[in-house]
């Protein structure tokens, strides 16, 4: 999942740990986008991905 949250957001659970607690607080995550999927956000980037893929095997 940390890959996943990684090409979301563009940051490491390394690099968020200074900011990602500010960040709860201030409403920016409503969860730690390191224990759990957003199935919006990261989920969406799954399905497009899943769909190039096969489009572009198709072809």
């Amino acid at each position: 999942m940390n890959d996943l949250a990684w090409t979301t957001f563009g940051f490491s659970r390394d690099d968020a740990r200074r900011s990602l607690a500010g960040h709860l607080e201030a409403g920016v995550f409503a969860v730690d986008p390191f224990g759990s999927l957003d199935v919006a956000g990261g989920g969406g980037l799954i399905q497009f991905a899943a769909a190039r893929r096969g489009a572009a095997r198709s072809a």
